[in-house]
């Protein structure tokens, strides 16, 4: 993989920029919560495609998504693709 240094005229983001990311913030409260440790986007990444649920649940709950019901089954693979993702509430 080519990295930001490595591209002429690239944009990388300064450490003021990625102490205050989202990203950041996510990966510091996984750690914080136990649902584990990752060196960077790329760890994180693959943990979030092999255990789609815990993910998305972490996803809810670093974000305090507030609902009326509890959030749907995560869908995967081609039921996915032809759907919004999420199997419907009723």
């Amino acid at each position: 993989m080519t990295s930001a240094e490595q591209v002429p005229g690239s944009w990388t983001p300064g450490r003021a920029t990625i102490d205050d990311a989202n990203l950041t913030r996510f990966l510091s409260w996984l750690v914080d919560t136990g649902r584990g440790e990752f060196a960077d986007y790329h760890e994180l990444w693959a943990a979030s495609v092999d255990d789609l649920e815990w993910f998305w649940d972490a996803i809810w709950k670093f974000f305090d998504i507030q609902a009326a019901t509890a959030p749907p089954a995560v869908l995967a693979g081609s039921e996915c693709l032809a759907s919004n993702g999420f199997r419907a509430r009723r």
